[in-house]
């Protein structure tokens, strides 16, 4: 019989998309660490002008919106080097294994 360790996840859990990160190393209570910033560049609209219709000037449409962009941080990790050493490595072999069965055709 295995022994199993049950996995619970914590109230604040993220599961979100992110596309851009910001690594920092950093010394923490006499330790080495790795703090990562995981998140994802956004637009917000600001505001917009309510204009006639071209089409039709019975009716109301949305121009010239105002944006602003910005980066949206989801979450951030501080590790010790070795889970940060880990977890390169692992992101690597995931990686070359995506790959791989891109170039293969698919998932396998």
């Amino acid at each position: 019989m295995a022994d199993e360790l049950l996995h619970r996840r914590s109230s604040n859990f993220q599961d979100e998309y992110v596309d851009k990160f910001t690594p920092v190393a950093m010394s923490w209570n006499g330790s080495e660490r790795m703090h990562v910033t995981f998140g994802r560049d956004s637009l917000e609209v600001l505001k917009e002008q309510i204009v006639p219709d071209p089409e039709d000037n019975r009716r109301a449409i949305l121009a010239n919106p105002h944006v602003a962009g910005y980066r949206n941080d989801v979450v951030a990790l501080m590790m010790p080097l070795d889970v940060a050493e880990k977890l390169g490595h692992e992101l690597l072999r995931m990686v070359g294994q995506a790959k791989k069965r891109a170039e293969s055709g698919g998932a396998q």
